[in-house]
């Protein structure tokens, strides 16, 4: 018997929804991705003022392994940096979803 590597499935990010109220704003962000050989997702998140939180939903769960900060690429000729945090969803099945539509609502900071 011969084993066959197969390439990891890229997941392909749909338009982010706003949503809440003016004072408590959320954001919807959905993907789509097969789910044979997914485990679970990480979604790399970033703050422009200080460090993301610990704990942003119910559904999200900091992995905390992953502290970090880029720069940002919205201007290159004054690049700003970001913090991010790195969050793991649950795994792919009956506690998130069984794909290949996944979703996550969580909030976000109202200052821009």
């Amino acid at each position: 018997m011969t084993d066959v590597a197969q390439p990891a499935a890229k997941p392909i990010l749909a338009e982010l929804i706003p949503g809440g109220t003016t004072n408590e704003p959320t954001v919807t962000v959905r993907w789509f991705c097969p789910p044979a050989g997914v485990d679970r997702f990480e979604l790399l998140l970033a703050r422009e003022r200080g460090l993301p939180p610990g704990k942003l939903n119910d559904i999200l769960t900091a992995n905390e392994n992953v502290p970090g900060n880029f720069f940002g690429t919205g201007n290159p000729e004054k690049p700003k940096m970001y913090d991010f945090g790195s969050y793991r969803t649950p795994k792919v099945g009956p506690g998130f979803g069984p794909g290949p539509q996944y979703t996550v609502t969580f909030p976000v900071d109202a200052r821009a």
